[in-house]
């Protein structure tokens, strides 16, 4: 049987949607595993170059598919209602494909963005764009950030996905210590913008980090030397050495011989040596020794230290070094 003008049109939908997936699957190529249902599944990642290339010639193709059905309707003499009908058909074969693409990182931007939206979900999609790896995500994550009319918690949020996104670090970096400077900042957004500049090793913020160790604020201290201490340079743990010999704060103390872990030197040594021996706080002591702990080798003035060290008055320190000392 001859098929009708409807038929014919209907087949040469399918023809030219046919040669526009194909043009666009050329070059996007998402593999499904499984993940957060807010997150969507996640996708190994094609060049953004590459998308735009795909989405320009996909669009000409739907340009030259439409010019190709309008001149073939008015051949067959198809009717403007048939003929939008069939234009229907060809948006929603293609769409989905770039729906694919792009919805699961544009619906958790436009939650992550959108202030009315609640924390829980809000975090959850800035989670999911620090994790993403993307570049697109820097800037508005960015703008979150900077916006001090955001809740200090989503702020906070938001420097710490930007910290895990792995791009646009210079940008980040001069942002995080602007924040930091400016007047109003609060102190849980600081303590953050700290933490973070660890959490990406910016060795370029070492005199940034060294003035926060300065701070008269004993919390700003401690978050100063925890980042200091990830920086795991030769610079960085003589400026934590040289600090712990005036610092006060017990707490402060703690967590500068603890920010020396991973790093094994002489000076480090009996930096650490000093701290068991003569630290008033069992906590000090206690975290030199679990940091001592941690020492391939050690030397004879250590072993000495920790064998005195098995009659601390403190339980949690005499339980550390023993076994340590043989």
């Amino acid at each position: 049987m001859k098929p009708n003008r409807t038929s014919q049109l209907f087949l040469s939908i399918q023809e030219g949607v046919h040669n526009v997936q194909e043009n666009h699957h050329r070059h996007f190529h998402f593999h499904r595993k499984g993940g957060h249902p807010l997150k969507g599944k996640s996708r190994e990642k094609t060049p953004l170059h590459e998308k735009k290339r795909s989405f320009r010639d996909t669009i000409r193709s739907i340009a030259s598919l439409t010019l190709h059905l309008k001149i073939k309707g008015e051949a067959m003499q198809i009717s403007a209602i048939r003929f939008f009908a069939g234009m229907l058909c060809v948006i929603f074969l293609i769409i989905p494909g770039y729906s694919l693409a792009d919805d699961v990182f544009s619906r958790n931007l436009l939650i992550a963005l959108n202030s009315s939206n609640n924390l829980r979900d809000r975090v959850v999609a800035m989670r999911y764009l620090g994790g993403s790896g993307d570049e697109r995500a820097v800037k508005p994550l960015l703008s979150v950030f900077v916006n001090d009319r955001e809740q200090e918690g989503i702020r906070c949020n938001a420097a710490r996905e930007l910290a895990d996104l792995g791009k646009g670090r210079s940008e980040i970096i001069s942002t995080f210590e602007k924040v930091y400077k400016e007047q109003g900042t609060e102190n849980n957004l600081k303590y953050t913008i700290l933490f973070s500049l660890g959490q990406m090793r910016a060795k370029g913020s070492l005199s940034f980090l060294s003035d926060a160790l300065s701070d008269p604020r004993a919390m700003i201290r401690f978050k100063a030397s925890q980042a200091m201490g990830q920086l795991r340079t030769v610079e960085s743990v003589e400026i934590l050495i040289s600090h712990l010999k005036n610092e006060q704060d017990r707490m402060v103390r703690a967590e500068i011989v603890r920010a020396l872990d991973g790093v094994e030197s002489p000076n480090v040594e009996k930096t650490l040596i000093h701290s068991l021996v003569s630290d008033p706080a069992p906590l000090v002591r206690w975290n030199a020794a679990l940091t001592l702990k941690k020492f391939k080798t050690l030397s004879p003035d250590a072993r000495i230290a920790l064998g005195a060290a098995l009659n601390d008055s403190s339980e949690m320190v005499r339980k550390t070094v023993k076994g340590m000392v043989r």
